[in-house]
């Protein structure tokens, strides 16, 4: 087992071997040198978890690729190229893992939303023909105020 003190602590070893630990149900306190062998060693700057399993990360930054097509070649190509020992996963994380969240609640609110408005239409409307016209113009109205948001200039 690997514990790591704050730097007080562990600067002197002996010191630190005199440091007492509760023994059974908490009836006396024996030296930690009696029950381990203490070492200094060194080791990563920070340990990092995520759900109680140690972490590492490999950062991966390029520009310009945020499409998930691209990342899931990536994805692909990696695990068809590393074989992760027993014990290790992958992941993807940051901007490729907030898009797919993002992704993942707009597939619900959206078609929850357009219910709702057909639903708000037809019971203003009494009309289904009606409440069909009123939402297929919606999308043919932005796509003309997009249009002609743009510049112009007469001479």
């Amino acid at each position: 087992m690997n514990v790591r003190y704050k730097r007080d602590f562990r600067g002197d070893v002996a010191a630190l071997g005199r440091v007492l630990v509760s023994g059974s149900e908490g009836k006396r306190q024996i030296p930690l040198a009696d029950l381990a062998t203490l070492r200094p060693a060194t080791g990563p700057a920070m340990i990092r978890n995520e759900d109680g399993l140690l972490t590492g990360y490999v950062y991966v930054t390029s520009p310009g690729a945020t499409r998930a097509a691209t990342w899931r070649r990536r994805g692909s190509l990696l695990h068809a190229n590393v074989q992760l020992p027993v014990g290790y996963a992958l992941s993807w994380s940051g901007q490729f893992e907030a898009m797919q969240r993002v992704k993942e609640r707009l597939s619900v609110v959206v078609p929850l939303t357009l219910l709702l408005v057909f639903l708000l239409l037809y019971l203003n409307t009494r009309s289904v023909a009606k409440t069909m016209i009123v939402l297929l113009a919606v999308p043919f109205s932005a796509v003309e105020r997009s249009s002609s948001s743009g510049c112009s200039a007469t001479t």
